[in-house]
């Protein structure tokens, strides 16, 4: 037919590349240049794709920087996605995972302390003295860890994730003297522990 072209007319979308999260993408973006496509997940993972393969860039490292902005050191094994961070009150710097807690000296990413569990841990809060670790859990669960002696115990029957672990009164994590610690699950549940 006249007028007909076998080039591929522009503004058509056509297949490019997939890849995989480990958990329900929630949030993306292309870098300004386009160069790679960066992924979080519902767990907490942050991943990288090379924008044209889709090879995977990077994902599930920590890295620590000084004030200047230079890296100090870099953590990258775990036996899942890192899906919460905080800072003790000791100087560590604490991650939470598929599995475990574990503490490292944050000026040389030392491991200093690893808690295990078998479950997907989602959040994770440490009390103000930095001895007990609280973390939401993908079955519908609070377990805790009591650092001093590293016995652990767990709170069950939320009606969804604890995916929030905050202060009742305050916007913090525990409240000032460490005697309570509130819970928020996905479906709106509240629940509020005494812990002295």
């Amino acid at each position: 037919m006249p007028g007909v072209s076998a080039a591929r007319p522009k503004g058509v979308l056509r297949p490019g590349w997939s890849a995989s999260v480990e958990d329900y993408a929630i949030a993306g973006g292309w870098t300004r240049n386009g160069e790679a496509l960066v992924v979080g997940d519902v767990a907490g993972g942050v991943y990288a794709f090379e924008g044209k393969s889709g090879a995977s860039a990077w994902a599930r490292q920590v890295r620590a920087y000084d004030a200047d902005g230079r890296e100090v050191w870099r953590f990258d094994d775990h036996p899942s996605t890192v899906s919460a961070i905080a800072w003790s009150s000791a100087g560590e710097l604490a991650m939470a995972c598929y599995g475990r807690v574990s503490f490292f000296d944050a000026s040389i990413g030392e491991l200093s302390q690893k808690l295990e569990w078998k479950g997907s841990l989602v959040s994770m809060v440490l009390s103000p003295d930095g001895d007990i670790v609280a973390c939401g859990s993908q079955d519908n669960s609070v377990h805790f860890w009591r650092r001093s002696t590293e016995e652990d115990f767990m709170m069950s029957g939320y009606s969804g994730k604890p995916a929030v672990l905050a202060d009742a009164g305050a916007e913090l994590y525990w409240r000032p003297d460490g005697r309570a610690l509130a819970a928020l699950d996905a479906r709106g549940g509240v629940t509020v522990w005494r812990t002295g």
